[in-house]
């Protein structure tokens, strides 16, 4: 089911060809990412938040009969999205709206799953403001982000690429600070890892994997 969201913004080529790209590669690529997805989404069940689904490649972490709620505002994976959900067994509910703000109640989610998407949304802090509003007391906030380099070679070809990369990949951000602004978001706490995913020249390295989790004083 689709919910309509009046802040939602989907139309334009550059969403038309990120959706291509990613569905010719996203599966691909998860390849890279399926071991530590397995372990990062092993508690991850009951009413749960997927946050930029892209392809839907993390349904496939889910137990059959989970209640996905996926806010995804490119238009183009929709068909995709509700195609895979089918094929997995989950109940999915589709919201076309942006990730700053999601109509839905607070404190209505066990767990929020988010991989990628810190990157190429407009305010990664507005995003992680509605991650905390959405969770329950306890609940997990599951990521894998690609970060900004610290030193050596990758950081200076991220500042190159920056420009051309966000205009193909529809906005992703190479040089984001993310691990901090997850750490100064407000969780109780968190744990996260740096990591590398893939060939070492792609421009989206290094990683960082972990969870976070709201206070359970409300």
């Amino acid at each position: 089911m689709l919910v309509p969201c009046s802040c939602c913004s989907v139309r334009g080529p550059r969403r038309w060809l990120a959706s291509r790209l990613l569905q010719r590669f996203e599966r691909w690529g998860d390849g890279w990412y399926r071991e530590d997805k397995s372990a990062l989404f092993w508690p991850v069940a009951g009413r749960v938040l997927e946050i930029g689904p892209g392809t839907g490649v993390n349904f496939d972490y889910y137990p059959p009969g989970t209640r996905v709620y996926a806010v995804e505002p490119n238009q183009h994976f929709h068909a995709g999205l509700e195609r895979r959900a089918r094929q997995m067994g989950l109940r999915l509910r589709l919201i076309a709206g942006e990730a700053e703000r999601i109509l839905l109640p607070s404190s209505k989610f066990d767990h929020v799953v988010g991989t990628l998407v810190l990157c190429s949304v407009a305010s990664p802090t507005a995003v992680l403001s509605e991650v905390l509003r959405l969770l329950r007391p306890g609940g997990w906030y599951h990521f894998i982000e690609h970060v900004a380099a610290g030193s050596g070679w990758m950081r200076p070809a991220q500042w190159v690429a920056a420009w051309p990369w966000r205009l193909v990949f529809d906005g992703c951000h190479l040089n984001r600070d993310s691990g901090t602004t997850i750490a100064h978001a407000g969780f109780a706490w968190q744990v996260m890892a740096p990591c590398r995913f893939g060939p070492a020249w792609l421009p989206v390295q290094p990683h960082i994997i972990g969870r976070a989790v709201k206070s359970a004083v409300a």
